[in-house]
């Protein structure tokens, strides 16, 4: 390595730990509120759609593998498609939920930026 490179990550790794101006910690902050919006609601979407999947996958075995089961299986099928197609209204109305809880800090700092821009 020659020295130029090791000064530059020297430098790169102090920066890390230099303070960060208030208007970076302001972004940043205002970065990981818009990524909650759909963070937590994605999580809860994908494991509600995977006990669906699982639910509609064992009345499938039921109807397919044990031919005496079937009409559990077929209770099975039709609630696990039901968590299935009600997945995505769940999703919609969590992120609807959560914009309408940070939206007064989202548009608080959105605005603090605009109003230092100008």
């Amino acid at each position: 390595m020659s020295k130029v490179n090791i000064a530059e990550e020297a430098r790169s790794i102090a920066q890390k730990y230099q303070e960060k101006p208030e208007m970076v910690n302001k972004i940043e902050l205002l970065r990981k509120l818009d990524q909650s919006v759909t963070k937590m609601p994605s999580v809860i979407s994908l494991s509600v759609g995977i006990i669906g999947i699982l639910i509609f996958g064992l009345g499938m075995c039921c109807w397919l593998v044990w031919s005496d089961m079937s009409v559990l299986g077929t209770v099975l099928c039709v609630v696990g498609a039901a968590v299935c197609i009600a997945n995505y209204p769940l999703y919609s109305k969590m992120v609807a939920a959560k914009k309408e809880e940070l939206a007064p800090q989202i548009i608080a700092l959105s605005n603090e930026f605009a109003s230092e821009n100008n």
